[in-house]
């Protein structure tokens, strides 16, 4: 049978510039782990797949290139969380795969940023069960069932004695990878035997067929290779499915780089067929198509698992994910309208790993962490406090909040999910929430921009929210009721904003009102949220859009860690104010500083220099705030 040569390649594309492309070939490759009879170091530099999926059903298309120090025979072992059916895939399919891309003109365009399965309780452990074995061409699969680590162990180390190979125990890392995967309920490995030898090996590809309620990519076994290396997923579902994918795939990894998109295109069945026979059978018409890709280091946080869907019941100590049930020590309530869900189940449920469940006894807080998304929350507190990455920490303003019944912590499942990128769902016949992934357009920002010349001539408001999402409205808390004769304060303490920048919301420039500090809040989709920095300052000389201190000091420093990072302040002194600088009424004070930076910037080159800052009371808050700055002698 003829092997897959490496150089048959799926197409790549990195976007240059807007519709200027450059081909950058990828060698077919899949992602499994493996087990070594003996220590011997191992490369895997990328993985490439075809994913096909209706919803119900799934076919995966996986060929391997692997590379190690001296030749030896292996085991390669892939997760699966039902029991798959495995056949030899045509030596060709990625080279027809590439001729399909290739035909439909696909394109790599932009970056996505933006889990796994929950994690099962498993009942007594169980020998692992042979479920079938198989010769095909050059692969010899074998596909077990296993309930834990151990048994996997057991059956890897039997599998060893029976080939004659020298008896070893899984190492902890190996043992750890297989325990993740057994505890959020993938008990099937198919485990393939393969002969690697010192240049890079190729083998015939496989295609695996099994059921599954989501969308599955096993990313996490890859961590065992470490080191950097690529991933590239071409799928093909519904347009329903790829929308929400580059959302699961940035919860794969932990932040920078994210996976790229490409360009969709629309395949017919029959050219399914070409690629991975059996993947038509799944479609009935036409189906969406599209490629993913990753380039960085092999250390990912969660498998690819979307269209995770979860059920819980009022009443009930279970629930239900993906597909499984697992049982719960407390069972959800309704209260105040809202249902309440115990913390951690709910956690589980929305793909949140089990270290990322904080409860702060002290301080009444429950902190959830998935990917680079974190949420806070305080017992008796309206507020849900969303943090992505290193952003601006904003919150919702919920109409209940989280309470402790018989020492469990309780948490609206409504809000929860929305802050995890999940809709919920009510059925008042079955008692049923149901949380699915969705488009949830949460706001991540507030910017009053005024006017940096003129102050007083009014500002422009900008909203960015995390996704598409129905025109936003600011309050201005307190404006409304002003006793200032501004007409605009006393009609428009509501502010409703018109379409932007792609996920962009804006106002244009508006004019002061009365003196003053208004906190804001906006409103979207029925949801409303608010921040601590959300506040409009308006004072004397016009707006100011800059946090306040108590002394010009503080102002000063704070400025200068913001604009300068990195740098050490030297020196502050305060200068007299220049003739020209004493006319305008917005400047008060001015203040000379002396620092070093340790690097070349883009205005200013390594080495100490010099700058100044104006500095502007605000006399409403009596509060100092920076009002401009430049180079100095």
């Amino acid at each position: 049978m003829r092997r897959l040569p490496v150089s048959k390649t799926i197409l790549g594309l990195v976007a240059l510039a807007v519709l200027l492309f450059c081909v950058n070939p990828l060698p077919a490759r899949a992602d499994m782990g493996i087990i070594l009879p003996e220590p011997v170091r191992v490369e895997e530099p990328g993985q490439t797949a075809f994913i096909a999926f209706n919803g119900r059903e799934e076919v995966l298309l996986l060929g391997t290139d692997v590379k190690v120090a001296r030749a030896t025979t292996a085991l390669q072992f892939t997760p699966f969380p039902s029991p798959p059916k495995v056949a030899l895939a045509p030596d060709d399919a990625f080279a027809r795969l590439q001729e399909l891309l290739t035909a439909h003109h696909v394109f790599y365009w932009k970056t996505t940023k933006g889990a796994g399965s929950p994690e099962a309780t498993l009942g007594e452990s169980e020998p692992a069960a042979v479920l079938s074995h198989q010769k095909l061409g050059l692969h010899d699969v074998t596909v077990v069932e296993v309930k834990d680590a151990a048994r996997f162990a057991a059956w890897v180390q039997d599998y060893f004695r029976k080939q004659g190979w020298p008896a070893r125990a899984l190492s902890a890392e190996e043992k750890a990878t297989v325990a993740d995967y057994c505890r959020r309920g993938f008990r099937y490995f198919v485990i393939d035997r393969v002969e690697l030898k010192e240049t890079l090996s190729s083998v015939p590809p496989l295609t695996f067929r099994f059921q599954t309620p989501a969308l599955y990519y096993p990313l996490k076994v890859t961590n065992l290779f470490g080191g950097e290396g690529e991933a590239q997923l071409i799928v093909c579902g519904g347009e329903r499915i790829l929308n929400r994918l580059p959302v699961f795939l940035a919860q794969t990894v932990p932040g920078p780089p994210w996976w790229q998109e490409s360009t969709r295109t629309a395949v017919a069945p029959r050219e399914l067929a070409q690629v991975a026979p059996g993947a038509e059978k799944l479609f009935a018409g036409e189906q969406e198509f599209q490629a993913f890709r990753y380039r960085g280091k092999l250390s990912f946080c969660a498998d690819l698992w979307a269209e995770n869907q979860a059920l819980f019941w009022i009443g009930k100590a279970y629930y239900e994910a993906g597909g499984r049930r697992y049982s719960m020590d407390a069972a959800p309530y309704v209260s105040g309208g809202r249902t309440y869900v115990p913390v951690r189940y709910l956690a589980y449920a929305l793909g949140v790993p089990e270290e990322g469940v904080r409860w702060d006894g002290a301080a009444q807080t429950v902190s959830l962490r998935k990917g680079d998304v974190t949420l806070r929350l305080k017992l008796g507190s309206p507020l849900l406090e969303r943090q992505a990455g290193t952003g601006p920490s904003v919150s919702l303003v919920m109409d209940v909040a989280p309470e402790m019944r018989s020492d469990r912590v309780f948490l609206p499942a409504r809000y929860v999910a929305a802050g995890l990128g999940y809709s919920a769902v009510w059925d008042p016949a079955t008692q049923q929430v149901t949380l699915a992934p969705g488009e949830i357009a949460w706001v991540e920002e507030l910017v009053f921009d005024p006017n940096p010349v003129e102050p007083d001539k009014g500002l422009s408001i900008l909203v960015r929210t995390s996704g598409p999402a129905s025109r936003p409205v600011v309050r201005l808390i307190g404006a409304g009721g002003s006793a200032e004769p501004n007409e605009y304060w006393r009609q428009a303490d509501k502010i409703t904003l018109s379409p932007g920048g792609p996920g962009e919301w804006v106002a244009g420039f508006l004019p002061p009102g009365q003196v003053g500090v208004y906190p804001a809040e906006v409103t979207v989709e029925g949801l409303t949220f608010t921040a601590g920095n959300w506040l409009l300052k308006v004072c004397p000389e016009g707006f100011l859009n800059q946090p306040g201190y108590a002394t010009p000091e503080e102002a000063v420093r704070a400025r200068f860690a913001q604009d300068f990072k990195g740098c050490s302040l030297r020196e502050i002194e305060e200068r007299p104010l220049l003739p020209d600088d004493r006319r305008d009424p917005r400047y008060h004070k001015l203040f000379l500083i002396t620092f070093y930076q340790p690097y070349d910037g883009p205005v200013l080159p390594a080495g100490t220099h010099i700058y100044f800052y104006y500095i502007i009371k605000d006399g409403p808050a009596g509060l100092w705030c920076v009002a401009g700055g430049g180079t100095g002698p």
